[in-house]
Formats: structure tokens, C-alpha cells, sequence
């Protein structure tokens, strides 16, 4: 792997990282960069940046929530949804493709209202 491929797929994993929800876990993941973190995917953005391929991530059911109350406030878009699409063209320049799914189509296998998806 060259250095030129490292450098691009950790610029890519450090604007996913960024906004991490960094709770409990590990003294070093509470840290700005942690390496375990970062490690755990670098492979497989290495692989895609080395091939010339998009490194791509997929939101599903984008902006629709976890059904976890204790990890989100509410269904309606949040500050994380908007930061990530500010973020968008960032990561995209980066080498990163994010996908996002259909709440719309997700809503019957989760625990959401037809309103709070449309």
C-alpha cells in the first residue's frame, strides 16, 4: 500500500470518525483519533482507494432513526442528520460515495408511523 493510499483513506475514516459518539468504551477511544477505531474499517477504505474506487457508505433508512430511544431524541431530523449532509461534499472530495436508503420502505420492518417517514 502506497503512502498517497493511506493518507487518503485515513483523511476519509477521520471525517467519519469526527463526529463518533465517543461514550464509555475504552480510555483511547475517547481520544480525538483513536487507532482501534480507526483500524477496524482502514482496511477494506484502503482496498477501495488502492482499486479507484469510491469508499462507500451506506445510511439506511436515512433520515429515519434508530427505534432506540435512549440513542436518539425524536424521529424528525437532527443536528448529527445536518452535519452530515454539510459533510457530504467534504467526504465525497475525499473519495467516500454514502448512499442512503428509503425511510419509506424501511418504515414496515421498523417501528415508525407512515407520517413520521413521508
Amino acid at each position: 500500500m502506497s503512502e498517497e493510499t493511506r493518507r487518503v483513506a485515513e483523511s476519509v475514516m477521520e471525517l467519519v470518525l469526527a463526529h463518533q459518539r465517543k461514550l464509555g468504551g475504552p480510555v483511547g477511544c475517547r481520544a480525538p483519533r483513536c487507532e482501534r477505531c480507526l483500524s477496524a474499517h482502514l482496511g477494506q477504505v484502503e482496498r477501495s482507494v488502492e482499486a479507484g474506487s469510491p469508499v462507500v457508505f451506506v445510511l439506511p433508512a436515512f433520515p429515519g432513526k434508530s427505534p432506540n430511544e435512549a440513542k436518539v431524541l425524536g424521529t424528525v431530523p437532527d443536528l448529527g442528520d445536518r452535519v452530515m449532509l454539510m459533510k457530504r461534499a467534504e467526504a465525497e472530495a475525499a473519495g467516500a460515495e454514502l448512499v442512503s436508503g428509503d425511510g419509506r420502505l424501511s418504515y414496515f420492518a421498523l417501528p415508525w408511523s407512515r407520517a413520521e417517514v413521508a
